[in-house]
C-alpha cells in the first residue's frame, strides 16, 4: 500500500455542555478534529480513503478521545455507494 496523502484537519470546538457529560467529569474544551488519509493498493492501483474522527482536549493535549459515532454527513439524494 503507497500513502499518498495524509492530512489533519480541526473540525472546530465543541459545546461544552454536550462533550463534558459524555466523556466525563471533567470540565474543559474540547476540539473535533478528523484524520484523513488515501493510498493506493494492490495491483490494480484502486485508491483507499480512511477518516478518522476524535476529540482533543485544549488543556491537556496528550488526551485523545476516540469519536466513531462521528460519519461524514451524506447530502440529500446523494446514493450510498456499495
Amino acid at each position: 500500500m503507497k500513502q499518498i496523502f495524509e492530512c489533519e484537519t480541526e473540525l472546530g470546538l465543541c459545546d461544552r455542555d454536550r462533550v463534558n457529560g459524555h466523556i466525563g467529569d471533567e470540565i474543559g474544551d474540547w476540539v473535533a478534529l478528523a484524520h484523513t488519509t488515501a493510498a493506493m493498493t494492490g495491483s490494480k492501483g484502486l485508491l483507499r480513503i480512511e477518516q478518522r474522527c476524535y476529540l482533543r482536549s485544549l488543556q491537556s493535549a496528550d488526551e485523545v478521545r476516540t469519536q466513531s459515532w462521528i460519519k461524514p454527513e451524506k447530502k440529500k439524494g446523494e446514493k450510498k455507494l456499495k
